[in-house]
C-alpha cells in the first residue's frame, strides 16, 4: 500500500508527516510531498500515528524547526497573558472573546507538563469551544507541550467525525490560520510559534492538529465566529 505524504521545508530541513510519522531531508524551502510504503506502529493496530519523533531524531530535536523555545516558567507567564479578555464557561466548556484583537495560547497535548492524551488545552480547558467576534484579528500561539509527538494547528472548514487525514476533509478556514507541526519538548523546553489571521467569515469551524491521526484521536475543538 502506498501512502501520500506532505511536509514543510524550514531552516534547511524538511519534516514530512504521514502514516509513518516523520522523516528528514535537506532542501531550500517550500512545501514538499512524496509517497512511501505504510507500516504499523504500537499506537494503532493497522495505521501508524503520525508525528512521532523517535530517539534516532534526538540530535535534531533542538533545532525547533526554525521556531523559538520556551521554559516551563516562561510558558506559565505566556499562558497567563492569553487569559486576558476572555469569558470562561465551565458549564459549556467555552471561551468567549468579545473584542478584537484576540490572543489565544494553545497547548498541544501537554503530556510533558501535567495532562496525558491527544488533546488541546486552552486556558485550562480541554478542547473548549472558542468564540470570537466577526472580523476579529486573532493571534494564536501554538506551544507543543508533548514529550514525544509533533503537533501543528489549523482552523479548518472540515467537520467531524474526523478521518485519519482530517486536513484532507476541508480547507484552511482563514488565511494564516495554520501553524506547521512543531517538534516536541526537549530538555525541559517547548517549541512555540504564533500566527495572526482575520476571522472574516461568520460560522462554525474547527481547530485541529493536522498531523495524521491526531484530530481523529481527539485533538479538535469548535471555533465559532459570530
Amino acid at each position: 500500500m502506498r501512502t501520500g505524504y506532505k511536509g514543510w521545508l524550514v531552516g534547511g530541513f524538511a519534516v514530512i508527516i504521514g502514516g509513518l510519522g516523520v522523516a528528514w531531508a535537506t532542501g531550500h524551502g517550500g512545501p514538499i510531498s512524496f509517497d512511501r510504503s505504510s507500516t504499523q506502529s504500537r499506537h494503532a493496530p493497522s495505521q501508524a500515528l503520525g508525528g512521532y519523533v523517535g530517539s534516532m531524531q534526538s540530535g535534531m530535536r533542538s533545532t525547533g524547526m526554525g521556531t523559538s523555545r520556551i521554559t516551563a516558567t516562561r510558558l506559565a507567564a505566556l499562558v497567563k497573558s492569553g487569559e486576558r479578555g476572555v469569558a470562561v464557561s465551565r458549564a459549556t466548556n467555552s471561551l468567549t472573546y468579545t473584542a478584537s484583537p484576540v490572543t489565544i495560547v494553545v497547548l498541544a497535548s501537554p503530556t510533558a507538563l501535567h495532562r496525558p492524551g491527544l488533546q488541546w488545552e486552552v486556558d485550562g480547558r480541554i478542547n473548549p469551544t472558542v468564540i470570537v467576534p466577526t472580523h476579529a484579528t486573532v493571534t494564536v500561539t501554538l506551544v507543543n507541550a508533548d514529550s514525544g509527538y509533533m503537533h501543528g494547528f489549523e482552523v479548518t472548514t472540515a467537520q467531524p467525525p474526523f478521518a485519519w487525514e482530517a486536513m484532507r476533509q476541508g480547507r484552511t478556514a482563514f488565511a494564516g490560520s495554520f501553524v506547521h507541526p512543531l517538534l516536541p519538548e526537549y530538555h525541559g523546553t517547548f517549541a512555540f510559534l504564533s500566527t495572526t489571521f482575520i476571522a472574516n467569515t461568520t460560522g462554525t469551524f474547527h481547530y485541529i492538529c493536522p498531523v495524521p491521526g491526531h484530530a481523529h484521536h481527539g485533538m479538535s475543538g469548535i471555533f465559532r465566529v459570530q
